[in-house]
């Protein structure tokens, strides 16, 4: 498969992501007390998430940047080399704990933070998309 498909895969496959995320409508009070809203959107953003990392990795890979073995690293190497701007670099590596976080350590999830992603963070994630594909497709 070409690589502006595989990119243009990836960008679609987080796009749809994104749209279930935001068919979603719940308060904070719904999300500490239902367990289904916390495993649907912790999962939602879990995948959103994992998406960016493929979506990174493949642009660094296909740019051959060195360093590029941590997930967080990735989306700094991202910045450092002007594909993404850094501000946003840096609010990816920090999306990478997140979803560390959601992986890792399930009985110890803040969902006070989960719901402060869902409001406020995944416009981070539409700008990595809008400038990835800005600029590879």
């Amino acid at each position: 498969m070409a690589e502006q498909q595989v990119l243009q895969k990836l960008l679609e496959q987080l796009e749809e992501h994104l749209l279930t995320i935001d068919q979603m409508s719940f308060s904070l009070e719904e999300l500490l007390s239902d367990i289904d809203i916390q495993h649907l959107i912790e999962r939602r953003l879990q995948l959103s998430i994992e998406v960016c990392i493929d979506i990174a990795s493949h642009v660094a890979a296909q740019q051959k940047l060195p360093g590029r073995e941590r997930a967080a690293d990735i989306f700094l190497l991202l910045g450092k080399h002007k594909i993404i701007d850094e501000e946003l670099a840096k609010k990816l590596a920090k999306a990478v704990g997140f979803r560390n976080i959601l992986i890792h350590e399930y009985a110890k999830i803040n969902h006070h933070l989960v719901y402060q992603y869902y409001k406020q963070d995944l416009d981070d994630l539409r700008r990595f998309a809008k400038q990835i594909a800005k600029r590879f497709l």
